[in-house]
């Protein structure tokens, strides 16, 4: 050690500096999946239906909605869904980052509202619900008709989470409140029609107080 020690005063090494260089890192934590209520582009297995247990009709219907944590996203009101007649506003979460937040920390949603996520081309998409507080209907769409539903996915606490996907390649994912595709009838190889609103929207959750122009995109 004392050899050691008149190495480094020869060099003007500190003995802080030498032990921060010989010393191991300390190992970062291993990274994130990209998508939470999101996506992992990877095969699919065969289609997923999951019952959770139900969340209560009366807290549901009273949700109102609330700006989440400094983590989540509230998204602009960008398209509808017209499902056996019922009208959905949609949020429209088209960019990498948007769908790898999708619903994570979101405390509730309301009955007529859903997040729909746009995939072009079409390819294998799995969800998993790492983040997500509430339970979830995953709606997977291909052309306009349903491909597959995984309902009333409940949130995942532990460190390796299930993931969730249809039996082939879709272009559309819309996620529910759970339990409310079975509430609307719907089914696989019903059509849903989506529908853009590009209309000037009074958001306060994404620009406080302001009003912001949504923009005309492609949804199909």
């Amino acid at each position: 050690m004392r050899i050691l020690t008149q190495f480094l005063r020869l060099y003007g090494i500190s003995q802080i500096a030498w032990l921060s260089f010989t010393l191991p890192a300390t190992p970062s934590p291993l990274p994130t999946p990209p998508f939470s209520s999101g996506v992992t582009p990877v095969g699919f297995s065969a289609v997923v239906e999951v019952a959770a247990e139900p969340v209560p009709t009366s807290k549901a219907r009273s949700c109102i909605p609330e700006s989440p944590s400094q983590f989540g996203q509230v998204l602009p009101i960008s398209a509808t869904a017209t499902i056996n007649g019922h009208i959905i506003q949609l949020e429209v979460a088209r960019t990498f980052q948007q769908q790898g937040i999708g619903l994570m920390y979101r405390p509730c949603l309301p009955d007529n509202q859903g997040m729909l996520f746009v995939f072009q081309p079409a390819q294998p998409i799995r969800f998993w619900m790492r983040n997500v507080l509430i339970p979830l209907d995953m709606v997977f769409i291909r052309q306009g008709r349903v491909r597959a539903i995984a309902a009333n996915v409940p949130p995942c606490k532990s460190p390796t989470c299930p993931t969730y996907g249809a039996g082939g390649s879709v272009d559309q994912v819309l996620e529910l409140r759970g339990g409310r595709a079975a509430e609307l009838g719907l089914r696989v190889g019903d059509y849903v029609k989506v529908s853009e609103t590009p209309l000037l929207l009074l958001h306060p959750f994404s620009w406080g107080k302001g009003v912001g122009l949504v923009l005309k995109g492609t949804l199909l």
